[in-house]
Parts: C-alpha cells; structure tokens; sequence
C-alpha cells in the first residue's frame, strides 16, 4: 500500500484532501508527541488515481496547486469587528522562543488594541493561560530582552518586527 502524508508549514496536517473527493478516507494511523494531543502526523492511503500522491512523486513537500481553494467552502472566515493580527515575519523568529513565551506572545496580539497596547495583569494572563505567574515574568523578560514586547507597569505593547530580523 502507498502511504502519504504532508506535514505543513507548523507541524499541523495540511492535506490536499477535499471531503468531496471520492478516495478521501479515515487516516490509517495518527503519531503523536504528546499524550492527549492532536495528531501531529496523520497517514492516508495513497490514491490510485491521483498523480499528485503517487509514490514515485519526490519527497521535497511543495505549496499544492489549489492552495488558494479552501478545503472547506463553506466554512470561510470572515473578519470580525474585533480583529487581532500577528506579522507573518514573526513566523521566522518562534525557533527562538519557549512555548511560554510564544503563548504570552500571542495573547498580547489578542489582547491588543491597534497600537499594539493592552492592559493585563501578570495574574490574570497567568489564569487564563494555566501557567505560573513567575512564568509570565519570565516569558515577559524574555519577549523584551528580543525586542517583541515593549512594557512599563501595567502596559504591553506588541513591537514591529525589524525586517532584518530571524
């Protein structure tokens, strides 16, 4: 049997696989790191009839022709009155940074308003992560140690990322 399977950008499974597709199945098998985690590989048979998977198709993983197709039409996003963004670039830099570090991160991007400013107490930010509030320091020392947070009691605010940065 041929098996394939594509691991995305992240880690997270990014199939090209629509559900209307008639070969699409149940994966086979699902690895993960981590107990009670979702998968983080998920293996599907191959389809006979689908060139695009076939097993003499190189290894290197490429953007799938129909990446601008949402898998799931109907299910589109739509942006909401209250619309947090993250920089693309911040992608290059998440390598360097702790898993608290990368949730305190992306809790201030949610938080923020359009300059970049929110106000959260360590304690709250601690609760509403399920972290210790000396984690929250230490994450927050660390964001501005790298120049991605800026904060002065009780404010945050979310720095643009340099260009030259990674």
């Amino acid at each position: 049997m041929n098996l394939f399977f594509d691991l995305g950008g992240g880690g997270t499974p990014e199939l090209c696989l629509r559900k209307s597709d008639p070969w699409v199945t149940k994966p086979l098998k699902t690895r993960n790191t981590q107990k009670n985690s979702p998968p983080s590989v998920l293996i599907y048979p191959a389809p006979v009839h689908c060139p695009e998977h076939s097993s003499t198709r190189s290894t290197t993983m490429a953007m799938p022709q129909n990446h601008a197709t949402p898998v799931d039409p109907t299910r589109v996003r739509t942006l909401p009155a209250h619309f947090a963004w993250v920089d693309h670039q911040l992608r290059d830099r998440l390598g360097t940074l702790t898993l608290e570090q990368i949730a305190l991160l992306f809790f201030l991007h949610l938080a923020a308003d359009k300059t970049g400013c929110s106000f959260w107490a360590d304690s709250t930010i601690a609760k509403r992560l399920a972290v210790r509030e000396g984690d929250i320091v230490a994450a927050r020392v660390e964001l501005v140690r790298n120049d991605l947070v800026a904060y002065r009691y009780p404010l945050y605010q979310i720095l643009p990322i340099a260009e030259d940065a990674s």
